[in-house]
């Protein structure tokens, strides 16, 4: 690959990073496309965070994808987040426009997509979420923007019990009962995170 000034820098940030193959796969896949961008990963921990979005700025970097530990935190980052990105209170891609930050969760949307394309309409369906991990709360986002009636979310108590209920809260046009979140009353059922009593 012939990297000259013409290429635009876009990147990985995040901690640890060293393991990382999406350098070598990223910047094979772009120069297939004959894309003009140099795909670089850099170690970005929470502390090093704020530096690194303003590097970002300054090299006039097109964009980088965000992964752990950064996710939430670069969500106070950036100037504006799609409504899928506000919804799951994480981000994994920043898009830079001449200095304007557009944060993006696009775990979901590729996962929706790939649903669309196989020709399956979730329009008014319900998804069943096993997790409420990142990925999971991403494709419950996108799928409730796109239309889905009711998504059931299963999810052990875990460390990831109050990140299920307060995504339900989030996400949810109905009340929501559990002994530890008090009713919201709210109009139309889309989210119930069906959590079972034996764990």
């Amino acid at each position: 690959m012939d990297v000259t000034a013409k290429y635009e820098l876009i990147g990985l940030m995040a901690y640890p990073i060293r393991h990382s193959l999406s350098p070598e796969m990223q910047n094979k896949a772009l120069e297939k496309a004959g894309l003009p961008f140099t795909y670089m990963a850099f170690e970005v921990d929470n502390d090093s965070f704020p530096g690194a979005i303003e590097g970002l700025k300054a090299l006039k970097m097109r964009g980088t994808g965000i992964s752990m530990p950064n996710k939430q935190l670069a969500c106070e980052y950036v100037d504006e987040l799609t409504p899928a990105a506000k919804l799951v209170g994480a981000i994994n891609t920043i898009v830079n426009d001449d200095g304007y930050l557009r944060g993006y969760n696009t775990d979901g949307t590729g996962h929706i997509r790939a649903i669309k394309e196989s020709g399956f309409d979730i329009k008014g369906k319900t998804m069943v979420l096993l997790g409420a991990g990142g990925a999971s709360t991403a494709i419950g986002a996108q799928g409730a923007i796109e239309g889905l009636k009711e998504i059931k979310l299963f999810n052990r108590r875990d460390e990831f019990f109050d990140k299920a209920l307060a995504f339900a809260q989030r996400v949810n046009e109905t009340p929501i009962v559990s002994s530890r979140l008090p009713i919201s009353p709210i109009s139309k059922p889309l989210l119930k995170p069906w959590l079972p009593p034996t764990f």
